[in-house]
């Protein structure tokens, strides 16, 4: 009976850590998705470069992390051709429909207020004499600041051995595009919605402060564990068990609560958090059980040393 409250107390513990990291994720995700409305789909580090898309696929797109280029296809801006090196790597806040796929040779994602006409089951974006499949409508909801954008995938669209206008997104886009291109010019875009919040601030120090909570929260889950076994393991010392067979014993009363943890927290996620926010969540878990079982082997060294 001990045991069993045990491990439903231990397990608890682990339910609640990682509630506190499936909430700084799903957070997160609706502040990304915040930003990228109030800024035309762009992210604070976008650039402005004149560039040849081959070239820069050539000198930039075998490289990590991915990157992502946009060219204006009108005078608004609102109708764009983009192209990825990995478009699962920059997903858009929709309301309906899925994201870019590597499969996708002709597709858009169009807003709420944009024309379209349906073939079959399918809506179809016209453009240039040209149809492209909807695969997902932009914006949080309907009506919303990207009901009139459309982004295309399109390679075509983009010229061949010709330099043009393009606006470059990704993580450290401006390094890497110097190092790649050194001594050409880069032009920055003006901040919009984002930088006139206080969005910018707090969210890393809401974040900042839900990752220190983990953190603190697995080494005292680790501490809980170790006192749990601690009898057990000073009578397997005596009677001869290794070190190693003691520390195993010890790792799986910290194993089974974090597998059924984490189970649990991926099927409350799967509703909450797109596919890439499951993958952050499912490292996040992994974090919490390597810092609970380093903390756990501390001391559980510590008490094995001491004088019986």
């Amino acid at each position: 009976m001990i045991q069993l409250q045990r491990f439903f107390g231990v397990t608890i513990l682990f339910v609640l850590l990682a509630s506190v990291g499936m909430l700084a994720l799903a957070y997160g995700s609706r502040q990304r998705e915040l930003t990228l409305e109030g800024n035309d789909l762009y992210s604070s580090e976008r650039i402005v470069v004149s560039a040849d898309i081959e070239d820069l696929n050539r000198r930039m797109g075998g490289s990590k992390p991915p990157f992502v280029a946009y060219k204006r296809l009108d005078g608004s801006g609102r109708i764009r051709a983009v192209h990825s090196s990995d478009p699962a790597s920059f997903p858009y806040p929709l309301h309906r429909g899925r994201q870019f796929s590597d499969a996708d040779r002709r597709a858009a994602l169009v807003g709420g207020n944009v024309a379209t006409r349906t073939v079959g089951d399918r809506d179809v974006f016209d453009y240039d004499g040209h149809g492209y499949e909807v695969v997902g409508y932009l914006g949080r909801a309907q009506d919303s600041l990207l009901q009139d954008d459309v982004l295309l995938v399109d390679d075509a669209l983009f010229g061949r051995q010709t330099e043009e206008t393009l606006f470059l997104d990704g993580a450290h886009i401006q390094e890497r595009f110097r190092d790649a291109f050194p001594g050409q010019k880069i032009g920055t875009m003006n901040q919009s919605t984002n930088r006139r919040t206080s969005i910018d601030l707090v969210s890393p120090v809401l974040l900042t402060l839900s990752y220190g909570i983990q953190v603190l929260g697995a080494v005292f889950l680790g501490l809980i564990v170790a006192a749990f076994t601690r009898r057990r393991s000073r009578i397997a010392a005596l009677i001869g068990r290794s070190r190693f067979r003691i520390w195993g014993g010890s790792l799986a009363q910290l194993l089974g609560p974090a597998c059924v943890a984490a189970a649990a927290s991926v099927v409350a996620g799967s509703s909450a958090l797109a596919r890439e926010g499951l993958r952050d969540l499912v490292y996040d878990l992994g974090a919490v059980f390597v810092i609970s079982a380093a903390a756990m082997s501390v001391t559980l060294v510590a008490q094995l040393r001491r004088p019986r």
